[in-house]
C-alpha cells in the first residue's frame, strides 16, 4: 500500500487538494459552488485582463528594440567623438 503524499511544508494531505493528475482540487471545489452566471461573470474578467495585458505587452518595446537603439546611440557617439578634430602644431621645415 502506497501512502498518501504530504505537503512537508504545510502538513496537508496533498490527496485532498489535487488529484493524481496534479488538477488543484480546491480551485474546482470553489468554482462548482458559483453559480452559471457568476463563472461567466468571473470568465469576463479575465478576458478583460488577459486583453489589457496584451494591450500592455504591445505597446512596451522589446528587449530587442532597447538593445537596438541603445547600439545606435552609443554607435552615434563614438563617430561624433571620431569627428571631433583637436588642432595640432604644425611645423613648416
Amino acid at each position: 500500500m502506497k501512502p498518501e503524499p504530504q505537503d512537508l511544508r504545510f502538513g496537508h494531505d496533498l490527496s485532498q487538494i489535487q488529484d493524481e493528475n496534479g488538477v488543484d482540487l480546491a480551485l474546482l471545489r470553489a468554482n462548482r459552488a458559483l453559480t452559471v452566471e457568476q463563472r461567466l461573470l468571473a470568465l469576463e474578467e479575465m478576458i478583460r485582463f488577459a486583453e489589457s495585458v496584451r494591450r500592455v505587452e504591445r505597446a512596451a518595446p522589446t528587449s530587442a528594440d532597447v538593445i537596438t537603439s541603445r547600439t545606435r546611440r552609443q554607435a552615434a557617439s563614438t563617430r561624433s567623438a571620431r569627428s571631433v578634430v583637436t588642432p595640432t602644431s604644425s611645423t613648416k621645415t
